[in-house]
């Protein structure tokens, strides 16, 4: 019965153990956390340091604060006067409203990002014409 009731304490402690480190984040200095409860935020936490969350229902997703960088491989564009180009192009970009990011892009993987920013300069170059 002792061993029993031993075994019921450890796996009750293990549990414990599991859901407290479960319920802390790290926010580092440039980084923004977002918590997501049933894909919804509940809030966007600015500051650095240690935050709680309910475990196993709250999710925690971090974006830069920082300025980001990317550098597009060069590519080759026809400008509306039939004119060839080749560009190399890089953008810098940083979030300002960590709400707006994440209501406009937060669901997109970051890796189709460079593709929009692709798609974004070829139509700004394709409306310059050279007069």
């Amino acid at each position: 019965m002792k061993k029993k009731a031993m075994i019921i304490g450890v796996i009750i402690a293990i549990f414990a153990v599991i859901t407290a480190v479960s319920s802390c984040y790290c926010v580092k200095e440039d980084e923004y956390a977002y918590v997501v409860r049933f894909s919804k935020i509940e809030r966007i936490e600015r500051s650095a340091g240690l935050h709680f969350k309910i475990p196993f229902i709250d999710s925690v997703k971090f974006f830069p604060k920082n300025i980001q960088l990317y550098d597009l491989a060069p590519s080759d564009v026809l400008t509306s006067d039939s004119k060839a180009m080749s560009v190399d192009s890089y953008v810098l970009w940083k979030i300002s409203d960590p709400m707006t990011f994440y209501k406009t892009l937060g669901s997109i993987p970051e890796e189709q990002i460079p593709m929009i920013i692709y798609r974004i300069s070829t139509i700004c170059i394709i409306d310059f014409s050279f007069c």
